[in-house]
């Protein structure tokens, strides 16, 4: 599952590539925002919520590969992925996704089946993400029982939208 040892698997030429500073350690793969200050990009850091497709690329111009973090403060690469590249991100521990499921942010750069049920009383209000699904799983992933410690374990591949 996600067995390419690079992060657009298709779709690069049509995507946009940007160089910046690593706000934090960040993994290739990992879905990515700008950062508050200019000229830096982060993980995403919203749950569920709004996202550019925007995914680290590995640094092998720096010899890195694929399983090699970016690290704070590192000048990187990070691509806008296009609308049907096919993408080798990473799935939240915990997590399942299965074939043609969407996924959207867990929170910390990795994916997360998407929660498409809201449940709201009705005397509360809820902010709804209009822009949450960042793609579609190509494949099925099982890290319920995963720990963490092998980040490419966690690797499969996503269909953005």
């Amino acid at each position: 599952m996600g067995a390419e040892k690079t992060v657009m698997v298709t779709g690069r030429d049509r995507s946009i590539e940007v160089n910046r500073i690593c706000d934090g350690d960040i993994i290739p793969g990992m879905l990515c925002q700008m950062s508050t200050t200019v000229g830096e990009v982060q993980v995403h850091g919203t749950p569920g919520g709004n996202a550019q497709t925007m995914f680290a690329l590995e640094a092998t111009d720096a010899g890195k590969d694929i399983d090699d973090a970016l690290d704070d403060g590192e000048n990187a690469d990070f691509c806008i992925a296009a609308t049907g590249s096919l993408v080798n991100a990473l799935l939240a521990n915990g997590e399942t996704v299965l074939y043609s499921q969407p996924v959207e942010s867990n929170g910390d750069g990795y994916l997360r089946p998407h929660d498409s049920v809201v449940n709201v009383p009705s005397d509360l209000s809820v902010d709804i993400f209009q822009s949450a699904i960042v793609g579609w799983a190509e494949e099925t992933l099982d890290m319920s029982d995963s720990s963490g410690a092998d980040p490419a374990s966690a690797r499969f591949l996503v269909r953005v939208r």
